[in-house]
C-alpha cells in the first residue's frame, strides 16, 4: 500500500510539473480582453498579432515571438519592440518589487497579465 502511495505522489507531482510548464506560445492564441475596455488583444498561431494598445494604430502587421526562456517580444508596424519577462503568478508581486521598471507577462488559467493588466479570454 505504502509503494502504491508513494506511485500515485510521484505520477501527480510529475503532471503537476508538465502541467505548469505548458506551451505559452499555444496557450496565448486567441482574443483577449479587458473587463469594461475595448482593449484587446489577438494573437495568432503564426506569430502574427493584433495589438492597438502596443502600437496606437491596430495596423495589423505587428507580431510575437516566445523564446526558450518564455520571454515575450512584441513587434510593432515600426519594427520597435518590447521584450517581457515571463513571472509565475505566484512570483508576480516579489518580480515588481525587485524589477519596478521591468516588463512582464504570465499566463494563469484564462487570464494573461501584461505587466499589471489582466486580459480574459474571449470565448
Amino acid at each position: 500500500m505504502k509503494k502504491l502511495l508513494t506511485v500515485l505522489l510521484s505520477v501527480m507531482l510529475i503532471s503537476a510539473a508538465l502541467y505548469g510548464c505548458s506551451n505559452p506560445k499555444s496557450v496565448i492564441v486567441g482574443t483577449w480582453t479587458r473587463e469594461n475596455s475595448a482593449d484587446v488583444f489577438q494573437f495568432y498561431e503564426d506569430g502574427k498579432c493584433e495589438l492597438p494598445t502596443f502600437t496606437g494604430g491596430g495596423y495589423g502587421e505587428e507580431s510575437y515571438t516566445i523564446d526558450s526562456k518564455n520571454m515575450l517580444k512584441l513587434t510593432n508596424y515600426y519594427s520597435s519592440s518590447v521584450t517581457y519577462t515571463y513571472v509565475s503568478v505566484q512570483d508576480s508581486d516579489e518580480f515588481v518589487k525587485n524589477n519596478p521598471d521591468a516588463y512582464w507577462w504570465c499566463i494563469d488559467d484564462d487570464k494573461l497579465y501584461i505587466n499589471s493588466d489582466a486580459y480574459y479570454i474571449k470565448q
